[in-house]
């Protein structure tokens, strides 16, 4: 093959991929003639005036390590006829500033660079053309696509300060929890410490830790770094919402009498199992603060489709130097972990602290992980406030004097204003 046959190949690829990350408002044109009268492989067009010029070679490393790169970008200075320019191939990109100095990006680092001028511009991209990207990444996904299918084209926010885009707070929420399966059943149960079932009973309060003293050391990176590859880091005001975030770990309640369950979390089968009614409050449905959603795991191989989702709608979306940011990712990356933890099926409630309450002492209290020595507040809720009713509880089958342990919390429960509830032994006759 013809080196000028190569030559247009490598242009009609470069150009067909910028053509494909930026949005509206742009044009990609090859062959352009500039100012200087010298032809440029690519020219970025911003209404119709060129804003990036585009350098393509066979081998882009080699033409800037040769040097012949400077004798190209010598006559574009004069001109100063364009702010962006770029020498690149089939599969690199490096971005040279006014002064000649460059740096290897990849091709949508490029795209979001040129992307600026838009922003810059005061331009902003069309709403329909968001919305068409929107549902070209849903395709796939009957569910949400009947999601975003309702969405108006007005419904779409614009930043008036940044070039970020937001999606109403409600569909946002739809698209997660299509993602996230069902709670069903009538029942769920959670596995604490015997000392952990008599703070309840005394203090009548129901709690929650902080996500941050979780055991999974995990639980704020996982999903930020599956879906942006970078997470909150210890000191950054990113990292200091989690400090919002109480979450409760739930089973489904047919786990009661799991014996694999008492033994990972019902210390050893020495604990005690709550059992939480969740017929009513799924019939009313979590507002608010609240969140309920079955937790989402990877596959073993790595791979997370749920997650997988809304990496490509914020990558496919954003384009032209303008960002899809969503505001609810906060709160729902809590419901995403890696395979190492799917034998839990875990079940979880979120509750979200709002910031004109997180000073309210008598809501919370201090704790310490006494395994990581992390200490960090624990959320605390009278149970007439709570979305969840505790209808009862089973002591486990290793706690010695069982029979008698329960009786007795059978009768601390009946003594409360507020948490009436039947205790009694697990099932579970066979484990020692």
């Amino acid at each position: 093959m013809k080196i000028s046959s190569i030559q247009s190949i490598i242009e009609e690829s470069v150009a067909k991929r910028f053509e494909n990350l930026l949005g509206d408002g742009f044009e990609v044109a090859c062959e352009y003639r500039g100012k200087n009268g010298k032809v440029q492989d690519i020219a970025i067009l911003l209404d119709q005036e060129p804003v990036a010029f585009i350098e393509c070679k066979i081998n882009a490393r080699y033409f800037i390590r040769d040097g012949a790169v400077y004798r190209w970008l010598a006559d574009l200075f004069k001109t100063k006829e364009v702010k962006y320019l770029f020498v690149a191939d089939e599969h690199n990109c490096f971005y040279f500033d006014r002064v000649g100095q460059h740096e290897e990006v990849t091709f949508e680092e490029a795209a979001a660079i040129i992307g600026e001028a838009v922003a810059k511009a005061g331009r902003t991209p069309s709403s329909r053309t968001i919305k068409k990207k929107l549902q070209e990444v849903a395709v796939n996904d009957a569910v949400a696509s009947s999601i975003l299918s309702m969405l108006s084209p007005d419904d779409i926010e614009f930043d008036k300060n940044e070039p970020r885009f937001y999606l109403p707070q409600d569909v946002e929420d739809e698209l997660f929890l299509c993602k996230l399966k069902k709670v069903d059943g009538k029942e769920l149960c959670r596995f604490t410490t015997i000392d952990n079932l008599f703070e309840l009973l005394k203090n009548e309060k129901q709690n929650m830790c902080n996500i941050v003293c979780m055991n999974d050391r995990g639980e704020y990176r996982y999903a930020d770094d599956f879906v942006f590859e970078q997470y909150p880091e210890v000191g950054t005001t990113a990292f200091r919402e989690l400090d919002s975030c109480y979450v409760l770990s739930l089973l489904k309640g047919s786990q009661a009498n799991d014996l694999t369950m008492w033994r990972l979390y019902g210390d050893d089968a020495k604990g005690a199992c709550l059992i939480y009614d969740v017929e009513d409050v799924m019939k009313k449905g979590i507002n608010g603060q609240f969140f309920l959603a079955k937790v989402s795991y990877a596959q073993k191989d790595g791979k997370h489709p749920e997650l997988e989702f809304f990496k490509e709608l914020v990558n496919r979306v954003s384009g032209s130097g303008w960002k899809l940011c969503l505001r609810r990712w906060n709160i729902w990356k809590h419901f995403f972990k890696s395979h190492h933890f799917s034998v839990e099926n875990e079940v979880r409630l979120m509750y979200y602290d709002l910031p004109d309450r997180r000073d309210k002492k008598e809501d919370y209290k201090w704790i310490k992980n006494p395994a990581s020595q992390i200490v960090t507040k624990m959320q605390l809720f009278d149970f007439g406030g709570f979305p969840l009713k505790i209808k009862a509880s089973l002591i486990g089958p290793k706690c010695e004097e069982a029979e008698l342990v329960a009786r007795q919390f059978y009768l601390m429960a009946e003594s409360t204003s507020s948490c009436k509830i039947s205790v009694s032994c697990s099932n579970i006759k066979d484990y020692r």
